[in-house]
């Protein structure tokens, strides 16, 4: 539980992170190139969605899944590090959600370490678009979504779900319908889960191939 938080921004951002340490992170990508490669690429992610974020006007809340980091790269910036609930991503999501609206934040935005292409610019559209929309969403290319923004908690959202599935973004959709919820939707953007989706990412197929001859 989040207790004390001074805010500075009527927005928050939720980061879900993981330690990058060898089988825990991109384990999709490790089993065809390596476990201590897919670790160097989960790094190069997390600092790619540093730079997302630095400047952008919300409070930034860094959820870790197993412990909180001290004096890692997030510490670059004003962050509020957490602890992710036990329990499904629905569960871990909706639990982070909820704590921070129970903080007085009117707009609420979520997002994963594992998007490469994500900007300042989306996020902040994913705030502004709430003006005239219950939720904004960010479609995955595999079928899920990148991001999620909400003013408030709507708990039919994260249940029931087949989460790292091609059907969340689906799924999710006919919840809003069903909650007669308005939406806007972001850019679709690909995330980056195994050794083909290094082929959409120059950069990190490039980052993989000088850590191979090296």
């Amino acid at each position: 539980m989040i207790t004390n938080e001074k805010k500075q921004s009527e927005n928050a951002l939720i980061i879900f992170v993981k330690e990058p340490i060898e089988r825990k992170v991109k384990t999709r990508l490790g089993k065809t190139i390596g476990y201590d490669l897919a670790v160097e690429v989960y790094k190069e992610l997390l600092k790619d969605t540093l730079e997302a974020v630095r400047n952008l006007e919300a409070d930034i809340f860094i959820y870790y899944q197993d412990q909180i980091v001290s004096n890692d790269l997030w510490d670059q910036i004003n962050v509020k590090k957490q602890l992710q609930q036990t329990g499904d991503l629905g569960v871990k999501m909706m639990t982070a959600f909820q704590e921070c609206l129970n903080l007085g934040y009117k707009k609420v935005g979520i997002i994963g370490s594992d998007c490469p292409d994500i900007t300042g610019e989306i996020l902040i559209n994913s705030y502004n678009f709430l003006e005239k929309s219950d939720v904004t969403i960010g479609p995955a290319e595999d079928g899920g979504y990148y991001l999620l923004a909400l003013k408030e908690i709507h708990p039919q959202i994260f249940e029931g779900k087949k989460w790292s599935t091609s059907s969340v973004f689906k799924d999710t959709l006919n919840d809003f319908k069903e909650l007669n919820l308005t939406f806007s939707t972001l850019p679709p953007l690909s995330d980056l889960d195994n050794e083909n989706d290094l082929n959409k990412f120059p950069k990190y197929k490039q980052l993989v191939n000088s850590l191979i001859q090296s």
